[in-house]
Protein backbone atom coordinates (compact mmCIF):
# COMPACT_ATOMS: atom_id res chain seq x y z
CA UNK A 1 0.00 0.00 0.00
CA UNK A 2 1.60 3.30 -1.05
CA UNK A 3 1.60 6.40 1.18
CA UNK A 4 -0.39 8.01 -1.58
CA UNK A 5 -3.26 5.69 -0.89
CA UNK A 6 -2.93 5.52 3.04
CA UNK A 7 -3.29 9.76 2.77
CA UNK A 8 -6.39 8.88 0.83
CA UNK A 9 -7.45 6.80 3.60
CA UNK A 10 -6.66 9.73 6.29
CA UNK A 11 -8.55 12.18 3.87
CA UNK A 12 -11.54 9.85 3.89
CA UNK A 13 -11.63 8.90 7.97
CA UNK A 14 -11.55 13.13 7.98
CA UNK A 15 -14.58 13.29 6.24
CA UNK A 16 -16.50 10.92 8.28
CA UNK A 17 -15.54 12.43 11.13
CA UNK A 18 -16.91 15.74 9.88
CA UNK A 19 -20.14 14.70 8.61
CA UNK A 20 -20.54 13.27 12.47
CA UNK A 21 -19.57 15.94 14.07
CA UNK A 22 -21.39 18.47 11.57
CA UNK A 23 -24.84 16.10 13.06
CA UNK A 24 -24.05 16.47 16.32
CA UNK A 25 -23.90 20.21 16.24
CA UNK A 26 -26.75 21.20 14.48
CA UNK A 27 -28.56 22.35 17.17
CA UNK A 28 -25.74 24.04 18.74
CA UNK A 29 -24.47 27.81 16.88
CA UNK A 30 -22.77 27.66 13.22
CA UNK A 31 -19.17 28.62 15.45
CA UNK A 32 -19.89 25.89 18.03
CA UNK A 33 -19.95 24.01 14.52
CA UNK A 34 -16.96 25.52 13.07
CA UNK A 35 -14.85 24.72 15.97
CA UNK A 36 -15.95 21.60 16.45
CA UNK A 37 -15.29 20.39 12.87
CA UNK A 38 -11.55 22.39 13.25
CA UNK A 39 -10.94 20.26 16.65
CA UNK A 40 -11.72 16.85 14.62
CA UNK A 41 -10.05 17.75 11.41
CA UNK A 42 -6.82 18.60 13.55
CA UNK A 43 -6.90 15.65 15.28
CA UNK A 44 -6.70 13.19 12.71
CA UNK A 45 -4.42 16.08 10.79
CA UNK A 46 -3.03 14.04 8.33
CA UNK A 47 -0.65 12.78 9.54
CA UNK A 48 1.56 10.62 7.33
CA UNK A 49 2.43 7.21 8.54
CA UNK A 50 6.21 6.51 9.34
CA UNK A 51 8.05 4.31 7.81
CA UNK A 52 7.90 1.27 10.36
CA UNK A 53 3.92 1.59 10.05
CA UNK A 54 4.40 1.09 6.15
CA UNK A 55 6.58 -1.75 6.49
CA UNK A 56 4.46 -3.11 8.69
CA UNK A 57 0.83 -2.83 6.30
CA UNK A 58 3.35 -3.84 3.61
CA UNK A 59 4.04 -7.23 6.19
CA UNK A 60 0.64 -8.05 6.71
CA UNK A 61 -0.53 -7.43 3.17
CA UNK A 62 2.40 -10.24 1.72
CA UNK A 63 1.19 -12.68 4.81
CA UNK A 64 -2.34 -12.24 3.36
CA UNK A 65 -1.79 -12.65 0.18
CA UNK A 66 0.51 -15.52 0.42
CA UNK A 67 -2.07 -17.41 2.76
CA UNK A 68 -4.51 -16.40 0.24
CA UNK A 69 -2.57 -18.45 -2.92
CA UNK A 70 -1.76 -21.29 -0.58
CA UNK A 71 -5.60 -21.76 0.51
CA UNK A 72 -6.28 -20.94 -3.28
CA UNK A 73 -4.25 -23.92 -4.78
CA UNK A 74 -5.19 -26.11 -2.41
CA UNK A 75 -9.22 -25.20 -2.83
CA UNK A 76 -8.64 -25.72 -6.64
CA UNK A 77 -6.80 -29.39 -6.26
CA UNK A 78 -9.90 -30.15 -4.26
CA UNK A 79 -12.66 -29.37 -6.42
CA UNK A 80 -10.56 -30.68 -9.17
CA UNK A 81 -10.55 -33.81 -7.49
CA UNK A 82 -14.69 -33.82 -6.60
CA UNK A 83 -15.43 -33.16 -10.12
CA UNK A 84 -13.33 -35.99 -10.87
CA UNK A 85 -15.04 -38.09 -7.84
CA UNK A 86 -18.78 -37.12 -8.95
CA UNK A 87 -17.82 -38.25 -13.21
CA UNK A 88 -16.94 -41.05 -11.66
CA UNK A 89 -19.60 -41.88 -9.61
CA UNK A 90 -22.37 -40.74 -12.01
CA UNK A 91 -20.88 -43.40 -14.20
CA UNK A 92 -20.76 -46.21 -11.99
CA UNK A 93 -24.27 -45.36 -11.10
CA UNK A 94 -25.52 -45.40 -14.67
CA UNK A 95 -23.79 -48.87 -15.28
CA UNK A 96 -25.07 -50.10 -12.37
CA UNK A 97 -28.33 -49.17 -13.27
CA UNK A 98 -28.12 -50.17 -16.81
CA UNK A 99 -26.39 -53.54 -16.66
CA UNK A 100 -24.70 -55.09 -13.27
CA UNK A 101 -20.94 -54.65 -14.03
CA UNK A 102 -18.33 -56.51 -12.37
CA UNK A 103 -16.19 -53.88 -13.22
CA UNK A 104 -18.03 -50.93 -12.25
CA UNK A 105 -18.52 -52.90 -8.81
CA UNK A 106 -15.22 -53.01 -8.65
CA UNK A 107 -14.66 -49.12 -9.49
CA UNK A 108 -16.99 -48.11 -6.90
CA UNK A 109 -15.45 -50.18 -4.15
CA UNK A 110 -11.98 -49.14 -5.18
CA UNK A 111 -12.97 -45.69 -4.30
CA UNK A 112 -14.64 -46.83 -1.30
CA UNK A 113 -11.30 -48.36 -0.01
CA UNK A 114 -9.43 -44.85 -1.01
CA UNK A 115 -11.75 -43.05 0.86
CA UNK A 116 -11.40 -45.12 3.88
CA UNK A 117 -7.43 -45.19 3.46
CA UNK A 118 -6.95 -41.56 3.25
CA UNK A 119 -8.88 -41.19 6.42
CA UNK A 120 -7.17 -41.51 9.74
CA UNK A 121 -3.78 -41.21 10.89
CA UNK A 122 -0.70 -42.77 8.39
CA UNK A 123 0.89 -45.47 10.06
CA UNK A 124 3.54 -48.07 9.22
CA UNK A 125 1.68 -50.78 8.39
CA UNK A 126 -0.47 -48.65 5.95
CA UNK A 127 3.29 -48.02 4.42
CA UNK A 128 4.30 -51.45 4.45
CA UNK A 129 0.36 -52.25 3.04
CA UNK A 130 1.09 -49.88 0.23
CA UNK A 131 4.47 -51.97 -0.85
CA UNK A 132 7.32 -50.48 1.51
CA UNK A 133 9.37 -52.73 3.51
CA UNK A 134 9.36 -52.00 6.84
CA UNK A 135 12.66 -50.09 6.88
CA UNK A 136 11.82 -47.58 5.00
CA UNK A 137 8.26 -47.76 6.21
CA UNK A 138 9.59 -46.61 9.39
CA UNK A 139 11.98 -43.52 8.17
CA UNK A 140 9.35 -42.29 6.28
CA UNK A 141 7.09 -42.48 9.10
CA UNK A 142 9.75 -40.97 11.11
CA UNK A 143 10.31 -38.00 8.86
CA UNK A 144 6.48 -37.16 8.42
CA UNK A 145 5.83 -37.32 12.23
CA UNK A 146 9.10 -34.42 12.66
CA UNK A 147 7.73 -32.61 9.96
CA UNK A 148 4.14 -32.15 11.50
CA UNK A 149 5.68 -31.50 14.96
CA UNK A 150 7.88 -28.92 13.21
CA UNK A 151 5.03 -27.10 12.29
CA UNK A 152 2.98 -27.18 15.49
CA UNK A 153 5.81 -25.99 17.32
CA UNK A 154 6.42 -23.12 14.69
CA UNK A 155 2.74 -21.88 15.05
CA UNK A 156 2.87 -22.14 18.77
CA UNK A 157 6.19 -20.22 18.99
CA UNK A 158 4.56 -17.47 16.49
CA UNK A 159 1.31 -17.24 18.49
CA UNK A 160 3.31 -16.63 21.88
CA UNK A 161 5.66 -14.20 20.59
CA UNK A 162 3.60 -12.09 18.34
CA UNK A 163 4.63 -13.03 14.64
CA UNK A 164 2.46 -14.94 13.81
CA UNK A 165 1.58 -14.29 9.96
CA UNK A 166 4.52 -12.11 9.84
CA UNK A 167 7.78 -12.32 7.12
CA UNK A 168 9.55 -14.41 9.74
CA UNK A 169 6.77 -17.01 10.11
CA UNK A 170 6.13 -17.57 6.33
CA UNK A 171 9.67 -18.31 5.56
CA UNK A 172 9.56 -20.52 8.05
CA UNK A 173 6.97 -22.15 6.98
CA UNK A 174 8.25 -22.29 3.50
CA UNK A 175 11.30 -24.24 4.46
CA UNK A 176 9.18 -26.85 6.21
CA UNK A 177 6.97 -27.36 2.75
CA UNK A 178 9.99 -27.26 0.81
CA UNK A 179 11.68 -30.25 3.20
CA UNK A 180 8.26 -32.04 2.73
CA UNK A 181 8.71 -31.77 -1.04
CA UNK A 182 12.11 -32.75 -0.39
CA UNK A 183 10.75 -36.48 0.65
CA UNK A 184 11.08 -37.24 -2.70
CA UNK A 185 14.57 -36.82 -3.18
CA UNK A 186 15.19 -38.54 0.08
CA UNK A 187 13.13 -41.72 -0.39
CA UNK A 188 13.18 -42.30 -4.28
CA UNK A 189 10.09 -41.50 -6.27
CA UNK A 190 9.11 -45.37 -5.98
CA UNK A 191 8.84 -45.08 -2.60
CA UNK A 192 7.65 -41.76 -2.60
CA UNK A 193 4.55 -43.13 -4.65
CA UNK A 194 3.81 -45.41 -1.86
CA UNK A 195 3.90 -43.25 0.82
CA UNK A 196 1.22 -41.40 -0.99
CA UNK A 197 -0.91 -43.75 -1.61
CA UNK A 198 -0.67 -44.90 1.89
CA UNK A 199 -1.57 -40.92 2.91
CA UNK A 200 -4.81 -41.68 0.46
CA UNK A 201 -3.30 -38.71 -1.52
CA UNK A 202 -3.27 -38.81 -5.60
CA UNK A 203 -0.10 -40.23 -7.08
CA UNK A 204 -1.86 -40.78 -10.94
CA UNK A 205 -3.11 -38.12 -13.15
CA UNK A 206 -6.34 -39.44 -14.56
CA UNK A 207 -7.40 -37.92 -18.23
CA UNK A 208 -10.78 -37.55 -18.16
CA UNK A 209 -11.25 -35.83 -21.62
CA UNK A 210 -9.45 -34.36 -24.29
CA UNK A 211 -10.25 -30.63 -26.09
CA UNK A 212 -10.88 -31.20 -30.13
CA UNK A 213 -7.45 -30.02 -32.10
CA UNK A 214 -5.93 -29.74 -28.38
CA UNK A 215 -1.99 -29.95 -28.40
CA UNK A 216 -3.21 -33.43 -26.11
CA UNK A 217 -5.97 -34.35 -28.89
CA UNK A 218 -3.02 -33.98 -31.57
CA UNK A 219 -0.20 -36.20 -29.39
CA UNK A 220 -2.93 -39.23 -28.88
CA UNK A 221 -3.94 -38.52 -25.55
CA UNK A 222 -7.55 -40.33 -24.80
CA UNK A 223 -9.21 -40.41 -21.62
CA UNK A 224 -8.52 -43.01 -18.98
CA UNK A 225 -4.72 -42.61 -19.61
CA UNK A 226 -2.84 -42.05 -16.67
CA UNK A 227 0.07 -39.46 -16.99
CA UNK A 228 3.17 -41.06 -15.53
CA UNK A 229 5.83 -38.04 -16.57
CA UNK A 230 6.40 -35.28 -18.18
CA UNK A 231 10.11 -34.49 -19.96
CA UNK A 232 11.21 -36.96 -17.93
CA UNK A 233 9.81 -35.88 -14.35
CA UNK A 234 7.57 -38.24 -12.27
CA UNK A 235 4.12 -36.59 -12.32
CA UNK A 236 1.38 -37.66 -9.58
CA UNK A 237 -1.28 -35.19 -9.35
CA UNK A 238 -2.37 -31.97 -11.61
CA UNK A 239 -0.19 -29.60 -9.44
CA UNK A 240 3.09 -31.34 -10.56
CA UNK A 241 1.80 -31.59 -14.16
CA UNK A 242 1.29 -27.70 -14.01
CA UNK A 243 3.95 -26.78 -12.81
CA UNK A 244 6.36 -28.84 -14.93
CA UNK A 245 4.70 -27.48 -18.37
CA UNK A 246 5.05 -23.91 -17.51
CA UNK A 247 8.77 -24.86 -16.76
CA UNK A 248 11.05 -24.61 -20.16
CA UNK A 249 10.56 -23.24 -23.29
CA UNK A 250 7.04 -22.69 -24.36
CA UNK A 251 6.34 -24.94 -27.50
CA UNK A 252 9.19 -27.10 -27.14
CA UNK A 253 8.98 -30.82 -27.78
CA UNK A 254 8.73 -33.09 -24.46
CA UNK A 255 8.07 -36.56 -24.18
CA UNK A 256 5.57 -37.60 -21.74
CA UNK A 257 5.06 -40.94 -20.53
CA UNK A 258 1.23 -42.42 -19.80
CA UNK A 259 -0.05 -45.51 -18.42
CA UNK A 260 -2.90 -47.26 -21.09
CA UNK A 261 -4.56 -50.48 -20.27
CA UNK A 262 -1.67 -51.67 -18.23
CA UNK A 263 0.80 -50.62 -20.19
CA UNK A 264 3.44 -47.61 -20.83
CA UNK A 265 3.10 -45.48 -23.97
CA UNK A 266 5.61 -42.54 -24.70
CA UNK A 267 4.23 -39.57 -26.90
CA UNK A 268 5.77 -36.28 -27.39
CA UNK A 269 3.85 -33.04 -27.44
CA UNK A 270 5.04 -29.55 -26.90
CA UNK A 271 5.33 -27.69 -23.61
CA UNK A 272 2.97 -25.58 -22.46
CA UNK A 273 -1.44 -26.49 -21.90
CA UNK A 274 -2.14 -30.08 -23.01
CA UNK A 275 -6.23 -29.18 -23.61
CA UNK A 276 -7.22 -32.18 -20.77
CA UNK A 277 -9.76 -32.30 -18.06
CA UNK A 278 -7.86 -34.39 -15.48
CA UNK A 279 -8.18 -35.52 -12.30
CA UNK A 280 -5.95 -36.76 -9.03
CA UNK A 281 -6.43 -40.18 -8.30
CA UNK A 282 -5.25 -42.65 -5.45
CA UNK A 283 -3.92 -45.94 -6.76
CA UNK A 284 -1.75 -48.67 -5.91
CA UNK A 285 1.34 -48.45 -7.25
CA UNK A 286 1.35 -52.36 -6.88
CA UNK A 287 4.46 -54.92 -6.17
Amino acid sequence: MTSKTITYLVFLIAGVILGVVARGAISGSDREVEDAATVAASSVAFERPQAGDQEAIIDMLESLSYALNQESEYRQTLEEQIIGLEARIDELQARLANEPDRDAVQRAAKLMENRRRGNGTLTIDKLVEAGLDERDATAIKRRVDDLAMQRLYLRDQAMREGWLGEKRYRDESRRIANEQNNLRSEFGDENFDRYLYASGRPNRIQIDSVIQDSPAFSAGLQPDDRIVSYDGQRTYSPGDLRRFSMQGEAGEMIALQVQRNGRRVDLYIPRGPLGIQMTGVSENPGP
